[in-house]
């Protein structure tokens, strides 16, 4: 099941922030990520600042900034950015994985 939150963007609508929670859940494993750090990953790749992630969490600012800390130690980088392009090469090396399917 995707993890949905809520996010007021003038539209109010909900929106999906990871449409591949199988792929989030087994990041989270191999990194030893706690939910919460799967929450922040999944915002800060939807491309949302730190008072964005803190409203849909419903904390502080200045937790999401001692959240990410650890997260980016996890994933060995300094830098949002970073974090972003680490997840992004690991999700090619996921679908690489995977043999691709012969229509005929």
């Amino acid at each position: 099941m995707p993890l949905r939150f809520k996010y007021d963007d003038q539209a109010g609508q909900v929106l999906r922030l990871a449409d591949h929670s199988a792929f989030i859940a087994a990041l989270g494993s191999r990194y030893a990520m706690t939910e919460r750090e799967r929450q922040l990953l999944c915002a800060l790749l939807s491309g949302m600042s730190n008072k964005q992630i803190a409203w849909l969490l419903e904390i502080e600012t200045a937790t999401v900034k001692s959240y990410m800390t650890p997260l980016f130690r996890k994933l060995g980088v300094k830098t949002r950015l970073q974090a972003a392009l680490a997840v992004f090469e690991l999700a090619a090396r996921h679908v690489g994985e995977r043999r691709p399917t012969v229509l005929q």
